[in-house]
């Protein structure tokens, strides 16, 4: 998100702030925002924004999306990323999907979610290479289509995205839109994996117990089992705890 970017080199200009005020220890709290120097950018960003220029126009969306300095407003965060979106602007694309996906200051329409998430996928952004390949899984605004999930999918794994690696490695664990290919869905839960994905390394953890793919390790399945039950996943912290039992019953 651009805004965030500009804001971090905004902090670092107003040392003089940090100096003198313990508030900008956290850049984030609302009080750095009613600093009167964050208060007159913001609103020279909103007036640039008002007069046509793209890239206040895109802060803009961010700062009413977020409620920085503003009252939070999704309706006119929305407002400003239908501008920006409209000028080919990916990153304003793909978070307009998104509100359309989830119904944020606009009713929820599945339809419009994926037309944004396609202008912005086609100019290789991640998220909504994501949502398009989940979107055509599922069948959710689009017709239900395997053979396009597994592109979507795969252009944004390729980018190194941990989530589209996780869907596309049970793509091909389960055959959808690809022939079913245990090697390659491990290797698409391996790579998740090593990004600290939770999901993946359950997966992976059950491909090493079962022998799927791979030879049965018993080690390297409690290795991917314990980590991913370390960050909470449910479904890996009761079968470490099960294949824990079955290897050591004491």
């Amino acid at each position: 998100m651009l805004f965030l970017i500009a804001l971090i080199l905004l902090i670092s200009s107003f040392s003089s702030i940090s100096s003198a005020s313990n508030c900008c220890d956290n850049p984030f709290q609302s009080s750095f925002f009613e600093t009167k120097e964050v208060q007159e950018e913001i609103n020279n960003i909103l007036k640039m924004a008002q007069e046509g220029d793209t890239e206040s126009q895109l802060y803009a969306a961010e700062i009413y999306y977020e409620g920085l300095g503003v009252p939070q407003s999704y309706e006119t965060a929305f407002y400003w990323y239908t501008i920006t979106a409209k000028k080919g602007i990916k990153d304003a694309q793909s978070f307009l999907g998104l509100m359309y996906y989830y119904g944020e200051g606009v009713d929820k329409d599945y339809n419009e979610a994926a037309i944004w998430f396609q202008k912005a996928g086609e100019q290789d952004d991640i998220t909504s290479q994501y949502f398009l390949g989940k979107m055509y899984s599922d069948g959710i605004g689009v017709k239900q289509d395997y053979d396009s999930a597994v592109v979507w999918y795969k252009r944004a794994a390729d980018q190194g995205d941990d989530a589209s690696q996780n869907s596309l490695g049970s793509m091909y664990y389960q055959g959808k839109g690809v022939p079913q290919n245990y090697e390659e869905a491990l290797r698409y839960y391996k790579s998740a994996a090593e990004l600290g994905h939770s999901p993946s390394q359950y997966y992976l953890g059950t491909m090493y117990r079962d022998g799927l793919g791979i030879p049965r390790d018993t080690n390297e399945a409690l290795r991917w089992l314990k980590q991913s039950a370390d960050q909470g996943y449910e479904n890996a912290i009761r079968a470490y705890e099960d294949l824990t039992i079955i290897t050591d019953p004491k």
